[in-house]
């Protein structure tokens, strides 16, 4: 393996710009010390969904074809929640929540702006015109206020915002979010057999295998689903699955995220084996 690239949300992190700022916790680090590749690509990221994950990979995939041939490239993506979302938002002002600057992790640091550097979490407050007109505030970093264009804006159902609360509330459905994470894994599957990029992927959680289990028969999925290749999936359960049934107590204090030993020992007894890699 000359070139890893992988991505995904929390479970998968690769946060910073710099060598010295990757996560030596999660289990891109723990492949990577394992696998000892030449050139490197981490950017999973907290809370982000699908949508951002595909485009992260598609221009991973990019980025390394500069400089690697396909042959030499393994991707790996973590697919996330279905019900996280994003919009390409045409300048940060005007947009309200903790500023994340989402740029690679990498050996051999190159100029990759358009790996998405920034992203928003909309966590922040909302407040009320005189119409009752939901709108969010301008974004500071460092008490700084910011003017990036374009900017991706990531949000979840859990968000306290009213106006990303209404969107959940009124326009959003299962069937569609998990349509539309199918469409974006059909593209990075396409995209990676028309170059030959090796790819692989897994899930953070059940919760693709449970919307699948609701919706999967309904013609809008059901047609993509038909498309999937599954033969490249890691694992047919989620990491967190995994571990509460192998290492229940390897998990950080919220219960829910694999704590260093967990994904140390999820690398070794899943991802090792099934790439045929030993440590």
């Amino acid at each position: 393996m000359k070139a890893l690239l992988t991505s995904g949300c929390s479970f998968s992190e690769g946060r910073g710009t710099h060598q010295q700022y990757i996560s030596k916790s999660h289990w891109p680090y723990f492949l990577s010390l394992y696998s000892s590749p030449k050139y490197t690509l981490h950017t999973g990221w907290p809370s982000i969904g699908n949508d951002i994950i595909s485009r992260k990979a598609f221009y991973q995939v990019h980025e390394a074809l500069k400089h690697h041939e396909s042959k030499d490239i393994t991707l790996i993506l973590q697919w996330s929640g279905l019900s996280r979302r994003s919009f390409l938002g045409c300048s940060a002002k005007g947009q309200s929540g903790r500023f994340s600057k989402v740029g690679p992790q990498t050996d051999n640091v190159y100029d990759t702006e358009y790996l998405m550097k920034y992203t928003i979490s909309i966590n922040g407050p909302s407040i009320n015109n005189e119409n009752n007109t939901h709108y969010l505030t301008s974004l500071k970093y460092n008490n700084e206020e910011l003017n990036i264009e374009p900017t991706w804006v990531q949000m979840g159902p859990w968000e306290t915002v009213p106006l990303v609360q209404h969107y959940y509330y009124s326009f959003d459905s299962e069937s569609q979010q998990l349509e539309s994470t199918l469409w974006n894994m059909l593209s990075i599957q396409n995209l990676c057999s028309l170059h030959n990029i090796n790819y692989h992927w897994m899930t953070h959680t059940n919760d693709f295998n449970n919307m699948i289990e609701k919706h999967g028969t309904e013609y809008q999925c059901k047609v993509l689903l038909d498309k999937l290749n599954t033969d490249n999936r890691i694992l047919d359960i989620g990491i967190m699955e995994w571990l509460q049934e192998h290492y229940p107590d390897q998990f950080d204090e919220d219960g829910f995220h694999p704590n260093k030993f967990g994904h140390r020992n999820f690398t070794k007894e899943v991802i090792l084996p099934y790439l045929g890699l030993t440590e």
